[in-house]
């Protein structure tokens, strides 16, 4: 329920556990923050669940579409982009993951922030280090060496939170993606990796 809450300083004390209040604040939060009713691009006013979602999607769809790009400028680009040699990095990426550097990447994570689609946040793996850390670190070393990553893992849902201009078109909608929790601390060891090298 922690995770769900909005805790800012003044809600709510470090380590006190969520009240009664905490919690009815909480659901008109999420009460006062459900769309109801958009404007299309044409000013039109859109309302139903299905009309809103179709509204967003094709205004995602115009806004990220492919787009047209001259192969000469893929080239020239190409040519800027520093090559690496292909083994320069293959010893430490054979490597399997060890328990220090998985929790170290866990705790560099930023604190408070939006669960996974799995539901699961960095704080929940922390919390919960002792008895899940042989499993996740399982987990990860399969990701990491075998490549072996499930179809929970590849996909995402794309969230629109509004943005603090109040238009209430889908550009007054900021996109974000929600992935599993678990690629984080895998591109953070990644990373890592590359800076050592």
């Amino acid at each position: 329920m922690e995770a769900m809450l909005n805790n800012n300083s003044q809600d709510k004390m470090e380590d006190e556990e969520p009240s009664l209040f905490h919690i009815l604040k909480m659901v008109k939060r999420r009460v006062t923050r459900v769309n109801r009713q958009i404007l299309d691009m044409q000013g039109n006013k859109v309302s139903g669940h299905l009309n809103i979602l179709n509204t967003f999607v094709t205004q995602l769809r115009r806004k990220y579409q492919p787009i047209e790009i001259d192969q000469t400028c893929v080239t020239r680009l190409q040519g800027v982009i520093l090559l690496t040699c292909p083994t320069k990095y293959a010893d430490l990426l054979e490597q399997r993951v060890i328990t220090e550097e998985l929790l170290s990447a866990l705790r560099s994570g930023a604190k408070h922030k939006m669960p996974g689609i799995d539901g699961f946040s960095l704080e929940f793996y922390i919390a919960n280090w002792d008895t899940i850390k042989q499993d996740l670190l399982e987990q990860m070393n399969q990701m990491f060496l075998h490549k072996k990553i499930i179809s929970q893992q590849k996909h995402g849902v794309i969230v629109c939170l509004p943005k603090s201009n109040g238009h209430r078109t889908p550009n007054g909608y900021h996109p974000i993606s929600l992935l599993t929790t678990e690629y984080k601390p895998l591109a953070r060891i990644m990373a890592r990796i590359y800076a050592m090298s």
